[in-house]
């Protein structure tokens, strides 16, 4: 017979109650972000853009690597630390994937400016086409009975 353990830190991954403990726990970091003025045009001008553990943070600060030790230094404080495989920096000419979405800045001629664009990440698509796929064939085996 198996015993069960309870753990005495962390929350269940992808348990419907941690999103909101992460950002029950991670509100400190909101504040401390603020308090250090991270946000403020007149200093690093890095808006934090937060769901739960994920996490962007747009900024036109020169100095990126200074925003990113300040972030991971913040993280510390919490006992956290970033997971440095799914961790990057880029610009958002690059692009990058957030929340199951792409976003990028591009020049738009119709507008005539840059603008930025948003559609499903790749990740995303391929998961709603595996689901797809998945729920066709089921229905394909009921025509069949």
């Amino acid at each position: 017979m198996d015993s069960v353990k309870y753990p005495n830190e962390g929350t269940p991954q992808g348990g419907v109650i941690s999103p909101f403990l992460a950002n029950i726990y991670l509100n400190k970091l909101d504040r401390r972000w603020v308090e250090l003025g991270m946000n403020r045009r007149d200093k690093k001008n890095a808006q934090m853009v937060r769901y739960a553990d994920d996490i962007v943070i747009l900024t036109d600060c020169a100095e990126v690597e200074s925003v990113w030790g300040i972030l991971v230094n913040l993280l510390g404080e919490l006992g956290l630390e970033l997971s440095v495989e799914k961790s990057r920096v880029t610009t958002a000419e690059a692009g990058f994937d957030f929340l199951c979405f792409h976003f990028f800045r591009k020049y738009r001629a119709k507008k005539g400016k840059v603008v930025t664009v948003f559609f499903p990440s790749r990740n995303a698509v391929e998961r709603f086409k595996d689901k797809v796929r998945t729920l066709a064939s089921k229905s394909a085996v009921h025509l069949k009975d």
